[in-house]
């Protein structure tokens, strides 16, 4: 299941797999995914900041709301 975080007002949960050695979150509430990785629980912060970023940029380019999934008015 996992810890759940906030990264810039948005809630992400977090997890440690064993498998690779690493935190992964994936943030929730949107309407594509965005998920992030780090090897440390101080890195999940800036990782998940990153994420963010590039998926609402990549809505932006493709015209739709990250929020919703619909396309931009």
């Amino acid at each position: 299941m996992g810890d759940a975080i906030k990264i810039d007002g948005h809630e992400a949960r977090v997890a440690f797999d064993p498998e690779i050695g690493m935190f992964r979150g994936e943030f929730l509430n949107l309407r594509g995914g965005a998920d992030f990785y780090a090897s440390t629980e101080d890195g999940l912060e800036q990782e998940g900041r990153i994420s963010l970023q590039v998926y609402f940029d990549l809505c932006s380019e493709y015209g739709l709301d990250g929020m919703s999934g619909g396309r931009k008015a």
